[in-house]
């Protein structure tokens, strides 16, 4: 973003201050905030690592479990609603949605444990250099995993009971 007079910049999120709300609850940034890093993290391999290529099989396989989240989750995506309005959502609409957003959970956990297996591996192989980036990238997967966890699945989860509670 090139205009910050209207956002607040925290750490990799933005946040719109004329519009609190986030489409899709701001799962889209999350998965293209992924993307961005792992290429970053290409970056600084080439950069980092004393070499590059005996690592190749690694970075092939974050690269696909990257794109599959992007594409799997924008799929899903397309198919929820972009703000949910809870006085509309029946609960059986709220189980359905939570559990799509479940799935696209799944595949971030998916990627944090191909990372989490790359990043065991370079602390095996004394790539210092290079690993705090994995272990950045890591973290902030787990980040997401938590998001989703709290924020998506657990307000959706409790949303679910009390209108459960109240029929």
């Amino acid at each position: 973003m090139t205009n910050y007079r209207d956002k607040i910049y925290i750490g990799r999120d933005f946040i719109d201050l004329l519009h609190f709300k986030r489409k899709y609850l701001g799962v889209k940034e999350i998965i293209i905030s992924a993307k961005d890093q792992y290429e970053a993290l290409l970056d600084k391999a080439e950069e980092k690592l004393n070499e590059p290529l005996e690592y190749k099989s690694f970075f092939q396989e974050i690269k696909e479990s990257v794109s599959e989240l992007q594409s799997e989750s924008f799929t899903i995506l397309q198919s929820l609603p972009p703000y949910l309005d809870f006085n509309k959502l029946r609960s059986k609409d709220l189980i359905e949605i939570n559990a799509q957003y479940r799935t696209i959970n799944h595949y971030l956990i998916e990627l944090t444990d191909v990372v989490a297996e790359f990043e065991n591996l370079l602390r095996f192989k004394k790539e210092s250099n290079f690993v705090r980036y994995v272990t950045k990238y890591k973290k902030d997967l787990a980040n997401a995993i938590s998001f989703f966890n709290i924020r998506i699945n657990g307000s959706l989860t409790d949303k679910i009971h009390n209108m459960r509670a109240r029929h």
